[in-house]
């Protein structure tokens, strides 16, 4: 099979949005990230499954020595706790955005632009971003939320 670059798009929500829509999960991720040491890249990429060990993820970005420091048998529960947090900050968002039944869906997505992308991409696609799902529909809350909605194109390699 040939190598050659593949199209993508996702309609993106920058950061700074999701904390005002969703400000206490936001917050609550923000900080046990913080806490254990875990970049927000190692969160996307093991979140929209880039990689499939977690301990992958963090020496992916830099993060091998705060790895190193968690132990094996509580590296499973910081695991889990993350990934209960991150559910709750689905919830928020969704309840947040929810206009006449209709709310948005967050989710995480990881992609390197230096490494598998192209200099055309847009700059809200490389790293960790937030993608969002319900906006084609037309739904009350896509028109509602619309400026903070970002269509974005980006190519893969592979």
């Amino acid at each position: 099979m040939g190598m050659g670059y593949g199209g993508a798009h996702a309609e993106v929500v920058k950061p700074e949005d999701v904390a005002k829509l969703a400000p206490l999960a936001s917050k609550k991720l923000t900080e046990f990230l913080g806490d254990h040491g875990i970049s927000m890249d190692a969160f996307f990429m093991y979140q929209s499954q880039f990689c499939e060990e977690f301990m992958d993820c963090m020496s992916m970005t830099g993060g091998e020595e705060a790895a190193c420091k968690i132990e094996a048998e509580d590296f499973d529960a910081i695991v889990k706790e993350m990934t209960a947090i991150y559910l709750e900050l689905q919830q928020e968002f969704e309840i947040a955005t929810t206009v006449r039944g209709y709310g948005l869906t967050l989710d995480p997505a990881y992609h390197n632009h230096d490494d598998c992308g192209d200099r055309y991409d847009d700059d809200l696609v490389c790293g960790g971003f937030w993608c969002v799902d319900g906006v084609y529909r037309r739904t009350s809350a896509g028109e509602k939320f619309r400026s903070m909605i970002h269509h974005c194109l980006w190519v893969t390699h592979g």
